[in-house]
């Protein structure tokens, strides 16, 4: 089964919005349409704690813009072949680098099985986060990965090195740099 452009809003309850993916153990796509339905950060937890009562191996979904990474990274969802998430978080003032490690902790437990990735990293629509882009160093290699997609407001290039370290058996790559501003550029291989 399959949802696509689910209509979730701050103004809804995400308790029950939630409790009804519960009632869909053979869910296996889930899109959360990115105008309509953007999930709070808070959400994520009960997000991930419903997706592993289904057998979710698709997600797509964008969190809420101005959301502040605060407390302990939350672990995504497990054995997904695709995830597409527009992470709209910024760092806590006075700190550096949190907002994108809760996204590192996110996508960790599904690094093994992931097929296709893709991430927009920052908030297109307010300042985007002080930080560079994310460190995939840190990542234990992803041999799975085939298809990685990511758009980032840094400039720095060296993120290609980490990538092709990260993602060894890349099909297609296509990175977005500096795509906060109107001179977006980028690189494609396939």
């Amino acid at each position: 089964m399959t949802i696509r452009g689910l209509l979730y809003s701050s103004n809804h309850r995400p308790a029950q919005i939630f409790r009804l993916l519960e009632e869909l153990p053979n869910l296996s796509d889930l899109v959360l349409h990115k105008y309509h339905a953007s999930i709070r950060l808070s959400d994520l937890a009960l997000l991930v704690q419903v997706t592993q009562r289904t057998s979710l191996r698709h997600l797509t979904f964008t969190v809420e813009r101005g959301s502040i990474a605060s407390g302990l990274p939350i672990s995504g969802p497990g054995c997904l072949s695709t995830l597409c998430v527009s992470w709209r978080v910024h760092d806590e003032p006075g700190t550096r680098g949190k907002s994108l490690a809760h996204l590192s902790e996110f996508l960790r437990p599904s690094l093994a099985t992931l097929t296709r990735l893709k991430i927009t990293d920052f908030d297109v629509y307010r300042k985007p986060t002080d930080l560079e882009h994310i460190d995939f160093r840190l990542w234990s290699v992803c041999p799975s990965v085939r298809n990685f997609r990511y758009k980032t407001r840094s400039r720095d290039t060296k993120v290609l090195d980490a990538v092709s370290e990260t993602f060894p058996n890349l099909t297609h790559l296509a990175i977005v740099f500096d795509s906060y501003g109107y001179n977006d550029w980028g690189v494609w291989t396939v």
